[in-house]
């Protein structure tokens, strides 16, 4: 069997991303219930990681070493949900001086960075974006130059002007426009970018993935394949894709409730209408790139349920914390036989 090159991809969605990462949590139990091996983690079965804004972090946590230089990841999935069920309160949490200061979000970011930041000091040290377990492509928005900006992990082992620190990567790719400060990033060559929240022009990061992996080699992406296969650039026809969302937070409108909406009534359920467009047509294009392969089910995009968590990305209260938490282990279920087929394809190509 030819060697495929496997590609996980978490959408951005803010506190919803307990959701996909309770769906990895699923899916780490049947790896490790399949290979016989309780200490087997998401990593060792993916050969490349997107990310964008809450999927960014749980990409960094899941990828994040065990120690510098290592080849075994620290943190087991729920690890890394843990860094939302036991921070999130904190990280959405407004004193009543920073309310005072931005009117209520009204002038300045809704959310004091602090919390965030202790958040990822804790769980992400100071271990080097070049250290992170796979190559990568985690999303951000470079706003003082009005482009694109990706960390990526194969370009930072080349040169440090690409090489961060993976804390700095969660705090880039996680400032979302009046939720939190802007972030000001620098590299370990000390060159910085100001840098705001990849979902505002990537939310699902897919199809990023698919063209990152595309300009590079077989060797590149997992060292270990045979001589025959090492300077080969994969197609999509050697691609498995796993494209995990957060919960659509677009709402249904009639045309009776928007037909006299203003810049103030469309400014709320826009957001969600084009967070949610982007993935949705990301989803459709790689859906029909892969419907040219032998094999279209190598593309697997999970779109969870919200059940009756709140949809909002800034709602960490312990409540809905919990609500969240029940909604990825409901999707984990629904999508259970799917999660398992996903499984058996990522052993399979566990190797060369």
């Amino acid at each position: 069997m030819k060697r495929k090159i496997r590609i996980l991809s978490i959408d951005g969605g803010g506190i919803r991303g307990i959701i996909p990462g309770m769906i990895l949590v699923s899916l780490e139990k049947k790896l490790q219930e399949k290979t016989g091996n309780p200490n087997a983690r998401i990593p060792d079965f993916f050969d490349f990681v997107a990310g964008t804004s809450t999927g960014g972090i749980l990409g960094c946590a899941l990828f994040y070493p065990e120690s510098a230089g290592g080849t075994k990841a620290r943190y087991q999935a729920m690890d890394a949900v843990n860094l939302y069920l036991k921070n999130g309160s904190m990280i959405f949490k407004r004193t009543f001086w920073h309310n005072v200061k931005s009117l209520w979000g009204i002038l300045s970011y809704k959310f004091p960075t602090t919390n965030l930041e202790k958040a990822l000091e804790q769980y992400l040290g100071e271990e080097r974006l070049s250290s992170l377990l796979k190559p990568s492509a985690i999303s951000s928005y470079y706003i003082a130059d009005a482009q694109p900006f990706f960390f990526k992990q194969h370009l930072a082992k080349k040169d440090m002007d690409y090489d961060y620190l993976i804390k700095d990567v969660a705090r880039g790719t996680s400032a979302a426009p009046t939720y939190f400060e802007s972030a000001d990033v620098k590299s370990l060559a000390n060159n910085t970018y100001t840098l705001i929240d990849g979902g505002v022009y990537v939310n699902n990061p897919a199809l990023c993935a698919y063209a990152e992996t595309r300009t590079m080699t077989f060797e590149q992406l997992c060292p270990e394949v045979g001589d025959e296969l090492k300077a080969k650039r994969p197609t999509a026809d050697d691609m498995v894709i796993f494209s995990l969302g957060t919960a659509s937070s677009a709402q249904k409108y009639s045309y009776k409730e928007i037909k006299n909406w203003g810049i103030v009534s469309w400014i709320k359920p826009l957001i969600g209408v084009m967070m949610s467009g982007v993935s949705q047509n990301v989803d459709y294009q790689l859906r029909e790139i892969f419907k040219t392969t032998p094999t279209p089910h190598h593309y697997l995009r999970i779109e969870p349920n919200i059940y009756s968590a709140n949809p909002a990305m800034d709602d960490g209260s312990p409540g809905n914390l919990q609500k969240l938490k029940e909604a990825g282990e409901k999707n984990a279920q629904v999508y259970d036989r799917e999660l398992d087929r996903m499984a058996d394809l990522l052993i399979e190509n566990n190797g060369k």
